[in-house]
């Protein structure tokens, strides 16, 4: 999307200007004690030579401080699984139903009851995170990350993507160049990106950024004197036996503007030499057949849950959020091929603020509801006694989520206020 690519690259900017450590920590002890990742046996010459899951990401963002643990195992990793298993490729899909890079973080700090966002954060507590927490969506309100603690109520939004289950790569096999790739093969081969813990070194860069060896094709090259930056964590979610001699493809989170849109290649033979850690995640399947309709993840009733059905146009329709007794109430996305629709409901009204993007024209409109009525704005935009101070919060949260230059501030006009009620119509 439009906003997506200019927030990340001013983030990219300003994460080369600083580049270090990115905020990854290991524990060898708890590395130790997770179960070795079992392939399904097909054997080498079983493995397709080519295979990417690239269709199934979102678009690449760039990271915010040291968070790039957050988006390895949940923008990255995460997404990709639950579009894998839904056959999710429509990018407004995709980059509207990440899972959030930053919530790892507030469950971090809700268990430890530590803000101190310049540490940064363990892969092995953060994956066992997920099987004990889940992940919230990204769009999902409210903010909630390092700064800002998660609370028991704010779990209710995580629970359903709880993880069911995670493995790791030994030593021995991080270490044996052809068990390695066998096992990524087998891993990505069946919709699972493999989440890596690197070395990171001045020649990560992009080239023409100091010591920076990557190009637009993504391949990464040594240099000849190598700096360790400390630890960084990315995802591998595709390999290519010809590319390169042999190279793995790689999801990064410096923005798209980084390597190839965003995306690395690391050779075969050089994966070998920064490889730390490896995990790879399981997750459950979804109901029913993922071609159909009706609730087809966590509690549509009752909880949080995500709902599949076809609105009056015959257009197939995402929405997720919280329901009470089957009515929305709480906070929504709502996606469709051209529009998306972050909205708060009561009741199974809508109400309160809220945004509708359109794909097409790729514009964000701002919208307003008061039980399931729709507030028309004056000339200078809604009355002052219509914003309240969760209004202004929710506009906050859109900021942070999209940027302030692409945050069209455009007021819906009736037209706008026409088609979004279409879209939700059942």
């Amino acid at each position: 999307m439009k906003f997506i690519k200019f927030l990340s690259l001013l983030i990219f900017t300003l994460s080369l200007s600083n580049f270090k450590s990115q905020g990854v920590n290991f524990d060898g002890e708890a590395y130790k004690s997770i179960p070795d990742f079992e392939d399904q046996a097909l054997g080498f010459s079983s493995l397709p030579k080519k295979l990417s899951l690239r269709e199934y990401a979102p678009s690449v963002m760039a990271q915010k401080g040291n968070s790039c643990v957050g988006f390895a195992l949940a923008y990255s990793a995460l997404s990709i699984m639950h579009n894998y298993k839904l056959g999710i490729k429509s990018s407004s899909f995709k980059d509207f139903l990440p899972f959030d890079p930053y919530f790892i973080y507030s469950v971090s700090h809700f268990k430890t009851k530590n803000k101190d966002c310049l540490k940064g954060t363990n892969m092995e507590h953060s994956i066992r995170d997920l099987k004990d927490y889940g992940c919230k969506r990204y769009f999902i309100f409210p903010i909630l990350n390092c700064n800002k603690t998660a609370k028991n109520n704010h779990l209710s939004l995580s629970k359903p993507y709880r993880i069911n289950g995670y493995s790791k790569f030994s030593e021995s096999v991080m270490r044996d160049q052809k068990m390695l790739i066998t096992k990524t093969k087998d891993a990505i081969s069946s919709g699972r990106p493999v989440v890596i813990g690197v070395k990171s070194t001045n020649s990560m860069y992009n080239k023409g950024f100091n010591d920076g060896t990557v190009s637009s094709n993504g391949l990464w090259i040594p240099g000849k004197y190598e700096k360790n930056l400390g630890g960084h964590a990315v995802t591998i979610i595709g390999f290519d036996d010809d590319k390169f001699g042999g190279s793995v493809e790689i999801m990064n989170s410096w923005g798209e503007n980084y390597g190839d849109d965003g995306f690395m290649w690391v050779k075969y033979s050089d994966l070998t030499k920064i490889l730390i850690k490896a995990f790879v995640m399981e997750i459950d399947d979804y109901k029913g057949w993922v071609e159909g309709y009706g609730c087809k993840y966590g509690n549509c009733f009752n909880d949080y849950g995500q709902n599949h059905y076809k609105n009056r146009e015959g257009s197939k329709t995402i929405e997720e959020g919280v329901f009470e007794q089957g009515l929305e109430n709480g906070p929504f996305i709502m996606v469709k091929s051209d529009y998306a629709i972050i909205m708060q409901f009561k009741n199974g009204k809508l109400h309160g603020k809220g945004y509708a993007y359109s794909q097409k024209e790729e514009k964000l409109y701002s919208l307003k509801y008061k039980n399931g009525i729709a507030k028309k704005h004056d000339e200078l935009g809604f009355n002052p006694e219509t914003i309240s101070s969760t209004d202004e919060e929710y506009d906050t949260f859109i900021e942070e989520r999209i940027g302030e230059a692409y945050k069209s501030n455009i007021n819906a006009d009736e037209e706008i206020y026409k088609i979004v009620e279409k879209q939700l119509k059942k």
